[in-house]
């Protein structure tokens, strides 16, 4: 059997062009401005129960 590189070899080359797109480094800062950890659920005295929060994450 032989894998067909063609594909491989037309896609690798282009990934560096990311990093020149203005568009791209404008998503990537906004990503890291919003980026949301996650948080446990947790007891509290007041509030009993104080339920987990899922991370938010742009990619």
């Amino acid at each position: 059997m032989r894998q067909n590189t063609s594909i491989i070899e037309t896609v690798g080359p282009q990934q560096d062009n990311h990093l020149s797109d203005p568009l791209y480094i404008q998503i990537v800062e906004k990503a890291k401005q919003t980026r949301i950890e996650p948080i446990d659920a947790t007891l509290d005295r007041v509030w009993k129960a104080v339920p987990a929060i899922m991370a938010l994450r742009l990619t």
